[in-house]
């Protein structure tokens, strides 16, 4: 088994208000030696201030957010660290 260093590891930050979602994908992503979890968050200006101090490769983001939504959070971060990737995850409950 090859043997991945810190340094070469991408850096995740999960935004989500589900505490159960967050800890299930924090759960798979930490399978996986690649990757390391920097922090979870679950609302928008938490996750804002988080992307200061974690410096995320990846941010996995949720649209429906307390106190700012996702879009917002994704546009503010992206206008100060473009080169952080950001995958939407959302769900909706709807019959």
């Amino acid at each position: 088994m090859r043997e991945i260093s810190v340094s070469n590891q991408t850096k995740v930050l999960i935004v989500d208000d589900h505490p159960l979602f967050r800890q299930g994908l924090r759960d798979v992503l930490e399978t996986d030696m690649a990757l390391t979890v920097v922090g979870e968050a679950a609302d928008g200006e938490v996750a804002i201030e988080m992307v200061e101090e974690s410096s995320p490769n990846v941010i996995l983001m949720d649209i429906n957010l307390p106190t700012i939504n996702g879009l917002q959070v994704t546009r503010r971060i992206k206008a100060k660290r473009p080169e952080c990737k950001v995958i939407v995850i959302t769900g909706y409950d709807d019959d």
